[in-house]
């Protein structure tokens, strides 16, 4: 599989992603969690000056109660007097570590008017929880938890999703610039089988279209050569037939003697060569065979004759099956 150069360079790129997001997200992340709190921690302040009744310079519960099913946060308030809990429920505050958290901030400043900007910022801790946030607020009639819901898992499946849309997208547009590799490696393979007439389907302008032009035209400059080997054999194949045929008939013309015999010898078998030549070459070019029955113990005794005459070979017919197509 990671024989692949496309293969090879999405891992590249995999990996240099999940690097940069990785650092990317440790920087921004913990910047974006400041922030957040930061957010939180003012509206939550507000929030708590809202639940205390300052004209009777109490908690108002009832206020409270309203405050959690308006907004959907779980409040959990302590006094010395009483625990009181949206959910009807104790809350331990020792499950958490609380991190104190600064308000008096340039941007709290800035947004607040004077006469806001002069008020001590409340005490407002923050303990984080797997799926959601703890804020402790702090006041002289009492401590209020705040209980909301983390919204960065949300956030976390958004960029898994991300992720994986870009890495498929990353992994297609690497196909479809590779894609000529596999169209150049196909003529490549029938041009070693001896196909010539096989053409890319390429139609890239950049570096890899030029390789597939090239190949195509090492295709062409191939076929060229090996169909001029081809004419060029055969034409020499005929050309040569005409003076051996011109000496075999000088030969019959000649007295017939031991010599004249072993000339017309060599003549045949150089005409046998071309015509062997002829065939050869015909049936490189894919042409079909034209079978005959033929008789083994013939064609031996004929091989025996012409090729080993004064060898001392002894051969014992076939009694059955000599016949072969």
């Amino acid at each position: 599989m990671f024989k692949s150069l496309s293969i090879r360079l999405l891992c590249i790129f995999v990996a240099s992603l999940i690097v940069l997001i990785g650092l990317l997200r440790f920087g921004i992340e913990h910047s974006l969690a400041n922030t957040i709190n930061t957010l939180q921690a003012e509206s939550l302040a507000k929030m708590t000056r809202i639940i205390l009744d300052r004209e009777m310079n109490q908690i108002d519960f009832n206020r409270a109660s309203h405050v959690a099913n308006s907004t959907g946060f779980r409040i959990h308030i302590h006094t010395p007097e009483k625990n009181w809990s949206s959910e009807d429920k104790n809350f331990d505050e020792t499950n958490f570590q609380f991190k104190q958290l600064t308000l008096d901030s340039l941007r709290l400043r800035h947004k607040l008017n004077k006469k806001h900007a002069k008020r001590t910022p409340p005490n407002v801790a923050v303990a984080t929880s797997f799926n959601f946030n703890v804020y402790r607020v702090t006041t002289k009639h009492g401590t209020f938890f705040y209980e909301v819901d983390n919204q960065h898992m949300l956030f976390e499946w958004f960029w898994i999703l991300f992720a994986a849309l870009f890495i498929l997208c990353l992994y297609l547009s690497i196909r479809y610039l590779f894609s000529p590799v596999a169209d150049i490696r196909h003529v490549v393979q029938e041009v070693r089988k001896g196909n010539f007439n096989v053409r890319t389907k390429t139609n890239r302008q950049d570096e890899l279209g030029e390789l597939a032009k090239q190949v195509d035209n090492m295709a062409e400059d191939l076929g060229r050569l090996i169909e001029s080997k081809r004419s060029l054999l055969l034409s020499i194949s005929h050309e040569l037939r005409t003076p051996l045929t011109r000496a075999k008939v000088s030969n019959k013309l000649l007295n017939k003697s031991k010599h004249s015999q072993s000339l017309l010898e060599d003549l045949n078998e150089m005409e046998k060569i071309i015509s062997e030549l002829i065939e050869a070459e015909k049936l490189s070019q894919d042409s079909p065979l034209a079978r005959q029955v033929i008789n083994i113990n013939a064609l031996i005794d004929e091989v025996l004759h012409d090729s080993f005459t004064n060898d001392s070979i002894e051969f014992t017919p076939l009694a059955e099956n000599s016949y072969i197509n």
